[in-house]
């Protein structure tokens, strides 16, 4: 049985310094289940191709899933890309996107629970956007390399806040 995730305690705002991340990347929206259907094929591509095998000088297996190049809010366009923290975009190989969190202020969420509930975490966070204060420059998911267990993983979700 899978078990959907649950936000732990409240979140923390925390300084972030810039990080470089290397991955691939789609192009997708919220609206009419797009961005579900469009992350499940990316992430799909991420483990069929081995993507991981493919990043040179990862800093670590922490996996990153970035949102960024908002069009508007969480009602608009965005890119999402998944892949790994490396020390600089001095290289990046074809067929790959480079992105640099930028620096500044993130609300952290923390997120136990199943992997693929990660969407509903998402959907509570939409839910309280009002109230947040939201950049809309990057957003990122941090998949811990210890967190191999599907049912019972712990996520950590950054919030771009002014």
């Amino acid at each position: 049985m899978l078990l959907g995730s649950k936000i732990i305690g409240m979140p923390k705002k925390q300084k972030i310094g810039s990080i470089a991340i290397v991955g691939i990347s789609i192009r997708t929206r919220n609206g009419n289940n797009e961005a579900s259907i469009d992350l499940g094929v990316l992430w799909e591509r991420f483990y069929l191709e081995n993507i991981r095998d493919q990043i040179p000088n990862k800093i670590s297996e922490d996996i990153y899933c970035v949102y960024t190049d908002y069009e508007s809010d969480h009602t608009g366009s965005y890119t999402a890309i998944i892949g790994y923290k490396v020390p600089f975009l001095g290289f990046i190989p074809d067929g790959f996107t480079g992105c640099l969190i930028e620096e500044g202020e993130y609300l952290k969420y923390t997120v136990k629970g199943n992997v693929f509930s990660i969407a509903d975490t998402w959907k509570e966070i939409w839910n309280d956007d009002f109230k947040l204060n939201r950049k809309y420059i990057t957003d990122f998911d941090v998949y811990k390399e210890k967190s191999q267990d599907i049912e019972h993983t712990e996520m950590e979700v950054y919030i771009g806040v002014k």
